[in-house]
């Protein structure tokens, strides 16, 4: 069959049925994947696990930073792609507990997102996907230039949501920024309040260390026998 001749709406629904064909016929051919709520939930579990025994093989010692930093990447990334399957409610659809546990967890791992019910309901949104009014594309940068702006905003999302204004005026990006503010709550929120102390604590411990230091080179010297 020739889709390319189709209108767009019918193209879709062709892919959509021959995708799930193809589901149907590997679930038939691989039968662990009948139990997909088992699969998910034991990724998630096992990737926790991983974070969570990475963290602390560093905190001990047994593993330097850079490798603790890898892995956790690696493990939370499983973790970030069924964020997404939960979105399009692929685990637990009828089971409104564990889905929405399932969530919980999903937020808690990289907790500085935006609730991911709120994102649930900008990323079902497919209407303006791909075009300028898209806010979820836009909020992690796809479509911008790159550059010193774009490296900063993809470090961190709540800089991300500030420094992507798009013209208008200032009024406006304030309650863009208020609504922003809303939908990382609560836990993104206590995220980013721990983070900000955190670095805001960092920079005044550096400061002062720094001037102490030529304090703490003339006490050397005076210590030093003659």
């Amino acid at each position: 069959m020739n889709i390319e001749n189709m209108a767009h709406r019918d193209k879709t629904r062709y892919l959509q049925k021959e995708i799930k064909q193809i589901s149907d016929d590997m679930r038939i051919e691989y039968p662990i994947l009948k139990h997909q709520n088992a699969l998910g939930l034991g990724i998630m579990l096992t990737s926790i696990a991983i974070i969570s025994l990475s963290a602390y093989a560093y905190y001990i010692g047994v593993i330097p930073a850079w490798l603790c930093v890898i892995v956790a990447a690696i493990a939370a990334s499983f973790v970030h792609e069924l964020e997404h399957d939960l979105v399009h409610y692929m685990y637990f659809k009828n089971n409104k507990i564990m889905h929405h546990l399932m969530m919980l967890l999903c937020w808690l791992v990289p907790p500085g997102t935006i609730s991911h019910w709120v994102r649930r309901y900008i990323h079902l949104n497919h209407k303006v996907s791909g075009t300028p009014e898209d806010i979820e594309e836009k909020a992690i940068t796809n479509g911008m230039p790159w550059g010193l702006k774009r490296f900063i905003m993809m470090m961190d999302p709540f800089v991300s949501m500030i420094l992507g204004r798009d013209g208008g005026s200032w009024s406006k990006h304030i309650l863009h920024i208020m609504g922003g503010a809303a939908v990382f709550s609560p836990i993104g929120s206590f995220h980013f309040a721990v983070w900000y102390s955190f670095l805001a604590g960092c920079l005044t411990k550096r400061s002062r260390t720094s001037q102490l230091l030529p304090y703490r080179h003339l006490y050397t010297l005076i210590r030093q026998p003659i």
